[in-house]
């Protein structure tokens, strides 16, 4: 699989009329990258339900790398919330390609069950409409979108902060750990991954300069942010230049 493989994503959730919206059971069940990637599979389809899409597409959009666009399709396809539906071979510039194709499950039933005291239709079925085995159609749809009560807020499960294994390795190798949601959300943005043998070369042969031996360490995101890996470590020992500053006024003398 390249990384400008295309695909084909079919929408049959039956809530694809010129909005996007996303069940809460996907909400909490999932990372934010989960969330991304099937909020763009329902927004590319749009209104026809269909739409013609590549890896890359989707990677610039959510803003991930290769690796995690394939860990989040595996993850919404284990689900059952996207499902495979075969390969389609189209001729393009480059020759025949083949594409796979993808479908967006009707999930409501499950997300309705999941919350107590829900009704079981989706947000788009108007009242007293017979629910349809594959969603209502957007021109017989006009009700209302269901609002979450208090109680249903209490039974939601809280979706939990999972930090990628490269991240880990850095913050458990600094030598100041606090503000961990906001160091991994730097270390994301800019997509630190690859510069992590770099970072803890420069960690380790940090913690023996004056200045890290002393308690004077930025915190994690000051690091991260100001990309302190680059710095000279040279400047980090001030007992190697308070002997130069005074061998420099001896020879003066």
């Amino acid at each position: 699989m390249t990384e400008n493989e295309k695909m084909i994503i079919e929408d049959e959730s039956g809530d694809k009329d010129y909005f996007t919206i996303i069940p809460n059971y996907i909400l909490n069940h999932s990372t934010s990258n989960d969330q991304s990637l099937y909020l763009q599979m329902k927004r590319f389809a749009g209104e026809k339900g269909v739409c013609f899409a590549s890896e890359r597409t989707f990677r610039k959009k959510m803003k991930i790398g290769v690796k995690a666009l394939k860990k989040s399709i595996k993850y919404l396809l284990e689900h059952g919330w996207i499902k495979e539906k075969g390969i389609k071979k189209i001729i393009t510039k480059g020759g025949e390609q083949e594409i796979k194709i993808y479908s967006i499950v009707n999930i409501w039933k499950l997300n309705n069950g999941f919350y107590k005291g829900v009704p079981e239709s989706t947000p788009l079925e108007d009242k007293g409409v017979p629910e349809s085995e594959g969603g209502c159609s957007p021109k017989e749809a006009k009700g209302v979108l269901q609002r979450a009560t208090k109680k249903n807020h209490r039974e939601e499960e809280p979706l939990e902060e999972e930090y990628t294994s490269d991240f880990l390795s850095f913050y458990e190798n600094y030598p100041k750990r606090e503000l961990k949601k906001t160091s991994f959300a730097i270390w994301r943005r800019k997509k630190l991954e690859t510069k992590l043998p770099v970072i803890l070369d420069f960690i380790e042969r940090a913690k023996n300069t004056d200045r890290w031996q002393k308690g004077y360490i930025k915190q994690p995101p000051v690091f991260l942010n100001g990309e302190c890996w680059n710095d000279d470590l040279s400047a980090y020992n001030d007992k190697k230049q308070i002997v130069e500053c005074l061998d420099l006024l001896k020879n003066k003398k």
